[in-house]
């Protein structure tokens, strides 16, 4: 419940803000790869929720007190996951969350946007390189995978099954919570127990993921077009194996 939760947090504070191109970019990067370690982990959760709820004594247990909307809730999770890969969420856990199918590379490049620039953003820093041309082709791959001719109805799948399915899990595992803490540990909460703390929270709106760390430096390298470009206004050395380049093709 924790990991699910946070994760969708994350996936909500990644979403792309239109700035400079650069930061664009990598916040594109940031959302997807949220986005499919949460699709990877809702798969993940329905096999657990088979082996730990319907293969226990759980399911029988607490089974009865459920309400009738998380009945048919967990209904419509197990058709759902029944789907195997035809399921957007499954195809993504099995080519590209916690499995991997090098293939793949292959269907990204073959389906990919010919408008598509594919950069790479170096900086003397790790955290501010950016290989987006690795992100291009693996979105590509992912849209694919859920529908080969539409990516834009690809993606607006992916999203609304996410949305779903995860509040689907919340929905049910608040219930099951519930019912166990009612049933097994109901001495455990008395007002001698209570405590109060002053939280501070901030506004959904106004968090945002940052892209750069620090005072970033970066060339980009435009694959696309073979562009290469300074931008941040500030000049600055390259990587040593692209200045070397670089400066071989002059001399020639």
């Amino acid at each position: 419940m924790n990991e699910l939760n946070i994760l969708s947090r994350m996936v909500v504070f990644s979403m792309p803000i239109r700035r400079g191109e650069a930061e664009r970019q990598i916040m594109v990067g940031q959302s997807q790869v949220f986005l499919r370690l949460l699709a990877g982990k809702l798969h993940e959760t329905s096999s657990l929720f088979e082996k730990t709820y319907y293969k226990s004594k759980v399911s029988m247990m607490v089974g009865n007190g459920l309400s009738d909307e998380v009945k048919a809730t967990l209904k419509n999770l197990r058709r759902y996951f029944n789907k195997g890969n035809k399921a957007a969420i499954t195809a993504i856990r099995n080519l590209h969350a916690f499995h991997y199918d090098p293939e793949q590379v292959d269907v990204g490049l073959m389906k990919l946007d010919p408008r598509m620039t594919l950069d790479i953003y170096f900086d003397e820093k790790s955290a501010n390189t950016f290989y987006g041309f690795a992100d291009s082709v693996i979105n590509s791959a992912v849209m694919t995978s859920i529908d080969r001719e539409n990516h834009s109805d690809a993606f607006k799948t992916l999203l609304s099954d996410i949305e779903r399915i995860t509040q689907s899990f919340q929905l049910v595992l608040e219930a099951l919570i519930e019912q166990i803490v009612m049933k097994r540990l109901p001495h455990r909460f008395t007002k001698q127990a209570l405590s109060h703390e002053q939280a501070q929270s901030t506004e959904w709106a106004k968090i945002v993921l940052p892209t750069f760390v620090e005072n970033p430096a970066p060339w980009s390298v435009t694959l696309h077009n073979g562009k290469v470009l300074r931008w941040g206004g500030q000049r600055v050395e390259g990587p040593k194996f692209l200045t070397s380049l670089l400066e071989k093709k002059e001399a020639r």
